[in-house]
């Protein structure tokens, strides 16, 4: 392998995991705060938990890859241009080509694995984390609460809630049904799960 060759990815391997690891912890931060949450309220077993956030990690890897072959790439080539080193190539007789040839090959190897993932892998996964989703539900409705957020999960209902506290009481709870032409409205100071 040339030094060039070498230089390219070593250079473009090393924005690749840092970019990755940056997307990876932006993508996840919702679903890190809603398992910090349920950690928070006492209601869960940590094995459902650990199985939907790598469920989650898993199925945003359909935009994280690209989005990360976007920023390394721009982020690799900067660098280069920053410290002059496409000049040196330049007049060193190495066309700009020649330097985008392996990212090119990275690419199409990236959109390969990613036209897989995302027509077999993908659905596989997602039907495993709502599944986990259900499980979790059926086992604790209390995790289907959040606080001051309207929940449309169940159908034809919605309901408000605005403190959860830890012992599965409720306070300041908004509950709208509807039955036909009829809305059904309940409101109470407090309750429990």
């Amino acid at each position: 392998m040339k030094f060039k060759t070498k230089y390219i990815f070593k250079g473009f391997w090393l924005n690749f995991f840092f970019s990755f690891f940056i997307l990876l912890f932006i993508f996840t931060l919702k679903s890190f705060f809603q398992i910090f949450d349920l950690i928070v309220k006492g209601s869960f077993s940590f094995l459902p938990l650990i199985k939907f956030f790598g469920f989650t990690i898993l199925s945003s890897l359909e935009y994280l890859i690209p989005l990360t072959v976007l920023v390394s790439s721009m982020s690799f080539f900067s660098t280069l241009y920053s410290d002059r080193e496409l000049q040196i190539f330049a007049f060193s007789g190495i066309s700009k080509f020649s330097l985008i040839k392996p990212l090119i090959i990275f690419s199409i190897i990236f959109t390969l694995f990613l036209f897989y993932f995302n027509l077999f892998i993908l659905p596989l996964i997602r039907f495993a984390n709502k599944n986990v989703i259900h499980q979790l539900k059926v086992k604790n409705p209390l995790s289907i609460i959040i606080e001051k957020e309207v929940i449309r999960d169940i159908p034809g209902t919605t309901i408000y809630v605005e403190k959860v506290l830890r012992n599965f009481k409720l306070k300041n709870i908004s509950i709208t049904k509807r039955e036909g032409d009829l809305t059904i409205f309940l409101k109470a100071e407090k309750g429990k799960v």
